[in-house]
């Protein structure tokens, strides 16, 4: 034990004036140490190691004294290692190299090396001490995490994928809905009955933009919001997805409470704690309450929002993992575990903290989000002019002839010719043949074959200059600079509203160049 006995003295000598300095003994320090640590020669053959050596080796403490260190390191890491020991001749110590080691086993494990040359008294590197950090651990995380990440990225996949083909069958039923409607007397009740219909895949609407937002593929606007306003217009919605003998309550201070960032981002928090919530009730019924409060004391103020439900609880086993991806306590129901992840991966995007709270009964999550300090804009009104008359040839093209049927008949209620096809390849060719009457080209996104913006890079190849508008089930990545290169004037969301339609097309038109 001379290494650490001089290492003791060494540093009692350096520290001795200080009158509080008491005698530490260092090789009590080194046995205790939480990492594997070693004393080497400058040949880099160990000549002592702690009790934390031994457990990440494998090894007896006394087996390793005499053993070369290269001889630990897997093969990969050997030349390496030399280097460093060379280095370590010369200088005093050399930054945490990550280096993967051989257990007696022959398993091999990772470690984070951190060394430094031990001097006699003339200042000359006599021995060199080595401390390793087991790093398995981080390891694990780390390909947990890329786990998760990919099938995080799947299931973001599958989610666009069943939100396209679903928007596409709610833009059927509210098309001809909208047909319908507008063919009956507004004080009818048949025209009632189609109003709750719309309304209803309206809901339906935004609960598929609930799902692209899991997805990463609904292009979400950032903006000044009012966080009492938000959460009473995504109430109704949650309400639908409750069970019916689960109360859902709001209780607020009024007071001003606005946020920065993506609104439908900040909403799907709400949504999926009422969520969970609703389904910890189960069967038993119960109440679910939103608390919402300001707390100016905090530097920024804080909004404080708290959902509480009066159900079972989270077992005490469980609360350590709630956040985590793809846990879950519902053991054999339905669900993906994805929700309280997805609150805590949102709630951090707006530089705020989600906790579980303390409760004697049933379950309580706290969220906490800085308050914009900014100036509010008001939200811009739109006007839909529903009466607005069209002129000129729209050529419209779905993959889906139902909705190809529906946008034809909407256009041509509003005054337009109109040509229509369920096939993109034929829609390049009416293009070119038309090319002179067309005023505006109708596309859905996402085609088998040829999707809107191939279809538009070849109507323009062959000289058409009527401007489009692209409708989608699922937010197309289209850049802003090859937008205005395909002479996109607009992107509309299915289910297509009629209005805002008939608006988007005539505003088209009327801004496209005179030919």
């Amino acid at each position: 034990m001379y290494v650490l006995r001089l290492a003791r003295f060494r540093v009692l000598d350096s520290w001795r004036a200080s009158e509080r300095m008491r005698e530490i003994d260092f090789c009590d320090v080194f046995a205790n140490a939480p990492d594997a640590m070693f004393v080497l020669d400058l040949s880099g053959t160990i000549v002592h190691a702690n009790r934390q050596a031994s457990e990440f080796l494998g090894y007896e403490v006394d087996g390793l004294s005499g053993v070369s260190a290269s001889d630990l390191l897997a093969p990969e890491h050997r030349d390496a290692g030399f280097t460093r020991l060379n280095d370590l001749r010369e200088s005093r110590s050399g930054a945490p190299v990550k280096r993967v080691f051989i257990r007696r086993d022959g398993s091999r494990v990772p470690g984070e090396v951190f060394v430094s040359s031990l001097l006699d008294e003339s200042g000359v590197p006599q021995w060199i001490v080595s401390a390793i950090r087991d790093a398995s651990g981080s390891a694990t995380s780390e390909r947990m995490h890329a786990e998760t990440a990919a099938r995080m990225q799947a299931l973001g996949s599958v989610a666009s994928g069943v939100a396209h083909d679903f928007n596409n069958i709610l833009a059927t039923i509210a098309g001809f809905a909208e047909l319908a409607r507008a063919q009956v007397d507004s004080d009818s009740a048949i025209a009632r009955d189609l109003d709750r219909s719309l309304r209803a895949t309206q809901q339906a609407g935004q609960l598929v933009n609930q799902i692209l937002s899991f997805g990463k593929q609904a292009a979400g606007s950032e903006r000044p919001f009012d966080v009492e306003q938000s959460i009473v217009r995504i109430i109704r919605l949650i309400r639908t997805s409750l069970a019916g003998n689960v109360t859902l309550h709001l209780e607020s201070d009024h007071a001003r409470a606005p946020l920065y960032g993506d609104e439908s981002r900040f909403q799907q928090i709400i949504m999926n704690l009422c969520t969970n919530a609703g389904r910890a009730i189960g069967d038993s019924g119960g109440t679910v309450v939103i608390h919402l409060r300001s707390d100016s004391e905090c530097d920024p103020p804080e909004v404080v929002i708290t959902v509480a439900d009066d159900g079972p609880g989270i077992p005490s086993e469980s609360r350590e993992h709630i956040f985590d991806a793809f846990y879950s306590t519902r053991v054999g129901e339905v669900g993906t575990g994805l929700g309280l992840s997805l609150v805590k991966s949102i709630t951090e995007s707006f530089g705020g903290t989600v906790v579980l709270d303390d409760t004697e009964r049933g379950a309580s999550f706290t969220v906490r989000l800085p308050m914009f300090q900014g100036s509010e804009e008001e939200e811009p009104v739109v006007e839909i002019h529903t009466g607005r008359s069209g002129v000129g040839t729209v050529l419209v093209v779905d993959d889906d002839e139902a909705i190809v049927e529906i946008l034809g008949r909407l256009l041509r209620r509003a005054g337009y010719t109109v040509m229509t096809t369920a096939d993109p390849f034929e829609a390049v060719q009416l293009a070119s043949t038309w090319r002179d009457d067309i005023r505006l080209i109708l596309s859905d996104f996402r085609m088998p074959g040829m999707d809107g913006v191939s279809l538009l890079r070849q109507v323009r190849t062959d000289g058409s200059v009527a401007p489009a508008v692209i409708l989608t089930a699922v937010r197309p990545d289209i850049e802003a600079v090859d937008a205005q290169s395909l002479g996109i004037h607009a992107i509309i969301g299915k289910p297509v509203d009629a209005a805002v339609l008939t608006q988007t097309v005539a505003e088209a038109i009327e801004r496209a160049p005179l030919r």
